[in-house]
């Protein structure tokens, strides 16, 4: 990577944030009290890692939607977010660096801006399940983020994407640089059966900023 300007593109779940089981847990004591039975609870159980709106929006109307989306706020700030093993200490060095840093999520994006703001990881721009209708592993799914990054002038050949899971390296490999983080779903023997080179795996965000001195000039 040379010394022009560095984007970097980084999943949430497990890749910035440890996912919770209390948080789904009540998810769906929440799903419960908006009327789902236990066959659509199951449903919803099969569904897990869908987009935030197509995981509970099919069941709700618009404004019913936005009811639950404005609860479910509620009942996450009352359970703190855990960051992965220093996720928060790697961003705030990236951006230290002057590093674009870009969070893309399945989620909606309200959750994921809340969580980061109750952990103080400041990034630079948050695109959730809100901002497009594609899906891991559809490239289309990184699409507003590699504009939010073109736009600030960050040069493709400059763009890496940082995962947990061998669908993000799936998806991102044949558009941008992707480095796999061993803090999620996907092992180390995952991302080597899907192709991506051990050098480019690392235990999780910071030692991977540490080790290739992302950014640095």
């Amino acid at each position: 990577m040379n010394s022009a300007k560095v984007g970097v593109i980084l999943d949430f779940d497990d890749t910035i944030v440890a996912l919770s089981t209390e948080r789904w847990r009540r998810f769906k004591l929440l799903l419960a009290d908006f009327g789902l039975d236990e066959d659509e609870l199951t449903s919803v159980d099969s569904r897990r890692g869908r987009s935030f709106r197509r995981l509970v929006g099919e069941k709700f109307r618009d404004d019913e939607f936005e009811l639950f989306l404005s609860k479910y706020l509620s009942v996450l700030s009352q359970v703190q977010p855990r960051a992965t093993p220093g996720g928060k200490s790697a961003i705030q060095r990236l951006r230290g660096r002057g590093v674009v840093v870009v969070v893309v999520s399945s989620s909606h994006s309200r959750i994921v801006r809340q969580d980061l703001d109750l952990l103080g990881i400041e990034v630079d721009a948050v695109y959730g399940s809100d901002h497009t209708l594609a899906e891991k592993p559809d490239v289309g799914y990184l699409s507003s983020a590699l504009g939010f990054l073109a736009a600030a002038a960050v040069d493709s050949s400059n763009v890496i994407s940082v995962g947990d899971s061998v669908t993000d390296y799936a998806m991102s490999r044949s558009i941008c640089g992707f480095r796999g983080v061993l803090t999620g779903v996907s092992s180390r023997d995952d991302f080597v059966k899907a192709g991506l080179a051990t050098r480019h795996i690392y235990p999780d965000l910071l030692a991977w900023v540490t080790e290739e001195d992302v950014g640095r000039v």
